[in-house]
């Protein structure tokens, strides 16, 4: 059972159609919450992060969607426009992407063509 949760720099509203945490339970999330970042320091939304994770009942992995709060392992999905991560190499476990080869070579490259590889990968890191 994995729970979602997905960091917003707005003030997030009543679940709409097509946004994230829809997505996210039609995809089969047990449970899904959306932490605002609006007026917060990073730590303390690091902090936040972590405790609305932390809170999750009855799932056995949650995964943290944010832009810019890493929280280790983290896997970057880089955009096809782009090949060099964003995240610090200490904290970045891995990259998703489409590109032949990202700018990183000390990262682990997984490829959005084999996502049952980036499946496993996710799998071994939360054992």
């Amino acid at each position: 059972a994995v729970g979602v949760v997905k960091s917003t720099h707005h003030v997030p509203a009543a679940e709409e159609a097509g946004k994230d945490s829809q997505r996210f339970r039609r995809a089969g999330a047990k449970a899904v919450s959306v932490v605002s970042s609006a007026g917060q320091a990073p730590l303390m939304q690091r902090e936040r992060l972590l405790a609305a994770a932390e809170a999750m009942q009855s799932v056995d992995v949650v995964l943290l969607e944010t832009r810019s709060q890493a929280i280790e392992p983290a896997i970057e999905i880089l955009p096809s426009s782009s090949t060099v991560p964003s995240t610090a190499d200490d904290v970045l476990t891995a990259i998703l992407t489409d590109a032949e080869e990202a700018a990183s070579q000390q990262i682990y490259q997984l490829s959005w063509l084999d996502l049952q590889t980036a499946a496993k990968w996710i799998a071994f890191l939360v054992r």
